[in-house]
C-alpha cells in the first residue's frame, strides 16, 4: 500500500497508465481509502479531460470510477451528476443495449437508491432490465442478477410498520418467476414465499392477488418434486377461489 501511495504523488499522476489508476483506485477504495482514491481519480480526470476532452471514452471511464468512490464516500448527488455524464456519454458512443452501458445504468439505479430518489431509481431499473433483456436474455445469469440487485435494493423500501411495499413485492415475484423458469427453484420458492407472507399481510388470503402469489409458489413446489406441498396450497387456492368468486357473485 506505501508503494502506491508513492504513486500518486502530484508528479507521478500525469504519467500514470488510465487502467492502472482506475485499479489503483479500486484497491483504495477496496481498502475504504476514499480519501485516496478520490484526489487520485479526480486528477486523473482532470489530466484526460485536457488532453483528451472530456467525452473522450477514456476520461469517460475514469469519471465512472470516481463516480463510484464518490458513492461510496456518500458524496451521492455529485455521484449521480458524474454517473449522468457518463450514461449519457456512453448511449451517445454505443447505444443503451452495450454491456458497457448496462454498467453505468447499474450504477446510477444504485446511487439512485442510495440518495433515496427512488421512483427515478425504479424507471432506470425498468430501462436496464429492458435493455439486458434484449441484449443477453432474460434467462441469461447477469439478467437475472441484475433483477436480484434490484429486489435486494427494494428490501429496505418498507412502510412504517416494516412490511414490504407494493413495488418491492412485485419486484420479488418477478425475479421468482424468472428464477423458477431457469430451474433455480430454491431461490424461486425462497423469494416466493416472502411474496406470499407480504400478500397475506397486506390483503389477507382470499385477495386475488393472494391468490396468485400461492398459485405461483404451488408452481415451484410442484416443478421441484414437492408434489405435497404443492397439492395442499392447491387446496387452498381453490377454497380461497370459490370464497373469492362466491363473495363476487
Amino acid at each position: 500500500m506505501q508503494s502506491l501511495l508513492k504513486l500518486i504523488s502530484k508528479d507521478n499522476i500525469a504519467a500514470i497508465d488510465i487502467k492502472v489508476a482506475c485499479a489503483m483506485g479500486d484497491i483504495f477504495n477496496e481498502a475504504y481509502l476514499w480519501d485516496k482514491a478520490e484526489p487520485l481519480l479526480r486528477q486523473v480526470v482532470r489530466t484526460h479531460a485536457q488532453a483528451l476532452g472530456t467525452n473522450h471514452l477514456d476520461t469517460i471511464q475514469v469519471m465512472g470510477h470516481l463516480a463510484a468512490t464518490l458513492r461510496r464516500a456518500g458524496k451521492l448527488e455529485e455521484a449521480e451528476d458524474i454517473e449522468q455524464q457518463v450514461l449519457k456519454a456512453q448511449i451517445k458512443a454505443f447505444e443503451s443495449r452495450h454491456p458497457d452501458t448496462i454498467q453505468v445504468m447499474s450504477n446510477l439505479a444504485t446511487t439512485l437508491w442510495s440518495a433515496g430518489k427512488l421512483e427515478k431509481a425504479e424507471d432506470l431499473y425498468q430501462q436496464l432490465l429492458k435493455a439486458q433483456t434484449e441484449a443477453l436474455g432474460s434467462r441469461n445469469p447477469d439478467t437475472i442478477q441484475t433483477m436480484a440487485n434490484h429486489a435486494g435494493d427494494t428490501m429496505v423500501d418498507t412502510v412504517a410498520d416494516g412490511s414490504l411495499t407494493t413495488r418491492t413485492v412485485k419486484v420479488m415475484a418477478n425475479l421468482a418467476a424468472t428464477l423458477r423458469n431457469v430451474g433455480r427453484l430454491k431461490e424461486a420458492k425462497d423469494f416466493e414465499q416472502q411474496v406470499l407472507k407480504a400478500q397475506i399481510e397486506a390483503f389477507k388470503s382470499k385477495h386475488p392477488d393472494t391468490i396468485w402469489a400461492m398459485i405461483n409458489l404451488a408452481a415451484t413446489l410442484k416443478k421441484a418434486g414437492r408434489l405435497k406441498e404443492a397439492e395442499d396450497l392447491e387446496q387452498q387456492v381453490i377454497m380461497n377461489q370459490s370464497h373469492f368468486d362466491s363473495s363476487h357473485f
